[in-house]
């Protein structure tokens, strides 16, 4: 009986622990590990995260080959992208999009660059 009750407990809590992982990740956590890729320049992590109508305009290798030789062709160094996650809970707007304002800076050959955006 006891071997059951704990066979049981051990099941019921594994559901729990489960269905908890499952919920899907908050627009501003898949924002946060875009731009945290997009930094480390994993273009193919970023080119992951982009929707299936993105996807179907370039593929990840055309995507990854494009933006590495940008960026060494300008010699980017230093990308830094901040963000500040809104501390109210995010509404989609009538397209299913959720838009953050973020801000980036970076080294070039140019010489630095900044700028906002959405």
């Amino acid at each position: 009986m006891k071997r059951y009750i704990w066979l049981v407990a051990v099941f019921t809590f594994s559901i729990v622990l489960l269905s908890g992982c499952n919920q899907d990740p908050l627009p501003e956590d898949r924002f946060e590990s875009f731009i945290q890729d997009w930094e480390k320049q994993d273009f193919k992590k970023v080119y992951d995260q982009f929707s299936s109508d993105i996807k179907a305009t370039i593929t990840k290798d055309e995507f990854d080959e494009r933006f590495r030789k940008i960026y060494k062709d300008i010699n980017v160094n230093n990308l830094k992208i901040s963000f500040q996650a809104p501390e109210d809970k995010v509404e989609a707007n009538d397209k299913g999009e959720v838009i953050f304002p973020y801000e980036l800076s970076m080294e070039t050959v140019a010489g630095p660059l900044e700028f906002k955006a959405q």
